[in-house]
């Protein structure tokens, strides 16, 4: 097994119920996945050199490189830049058309550039959560990385432990969905749930709220980023959820 795959398996197989004795703090300091790290770390300063193109470093190097987001895990989470905000969440097989390379950070290299599988977006995703594919593909142009005002809700942020959520108490049952595109109003494609994943139950003590998207549904219903605190890395643990649920 190479390292990818066994970096895949080993975070795959961590157990829900590991996670949820843990708590947010435990799962941030007990050998957290390289997804888990860089949603962590938002505000920590990294040197600005760290951002390299295309063909500058680390294999492979090919401009157009074209990679699929891995089947290990039905879900690999896409932060809004390097060591940043969750935006969404790319579905196995989704394509990933790389312009830019970080790292190494923590050991990890992190692939950004046109996210597919369901993001739709400019976005990071971890190195070692895709899957090259070799394919004739056309270079993408560099992308231009959402600022937090963008997809969020001014004054909306909470912060728990470092990067995550503060607890919230869902009073009703709170559908999970895996992307929602908060960087554009429905009428232009965004604000729009999509990819169900499942509902929390009520009163389950399991979300942790991030932010609110910035834009309301076409029904005038806001959404939230929120992690479930008892799903692990890869299978949708980073999810919007609607506002009514607290």
């Amino acid at each position: 097994m190479d390292r990818t795959s066994s970096r895949r398996h080993l975070t795959a197989g961590r157990s829900v119920a590991a996670l949820a004795a843990g708590g947010a703090i435990a799962l941030l300091a007990a050998t957290p996945s390289l997804a888990d790290i860089y949603m962590a770390a938002v505000g920590t300063a990294l040197s600005p050199d760290l951002t390299t193109r295309i063909g500058d470093v680390g294999p492979p190097s090919d401009a157009s490189r074209t990679s699929t987001c891995g089947d290990a895990v039905p879900w690999t989470t896409t932060a809004s830049n390097f060591n940043s905000w969750a935006i969404g969440n790319c579905a196995a097989g989704g394509s990933v058309y790389r312009t830019d390379l970080v790292g190494p950070v923590n050991g990890a290299l992190w692939d950004g550039g046109h996210i597919e599988g369901g993001v739709g977006h400019c976005g990071f995703v971890d190195d070692l959560f895709t899957e090259y594919r070799p394919a004739a593909t056309a270079p993408r142009a560099p992308c231009s990385y959402a600022d937090p005002s963008a997809f969020q809700q001014a004054g909306s942020v909470c912060s728990g432990a470092p990067g995550d959520g503060c607890f919230m108490d869902n009073r009703k049952p709170c559908p999970e969905y895996a992307n929602y595109k908060p960087w554009a109003p429905y009428s232009d494609g965004g604000s729009t749930p999509t990819a169900f994943i499942r509902t929390e139950p009520a009163g389950s003590n399991a979300l942790l709220y991030r932010y609110r998207a910035r834009y309301r549904t076409r029904g005038g219903v806001f959404f939230d980023m929120v992690r479930d605190r008892y799903v692990p890395s890869g299978y949708g643990n980073w999810v919007f959820v609607p506002d009514t649920c607290f």
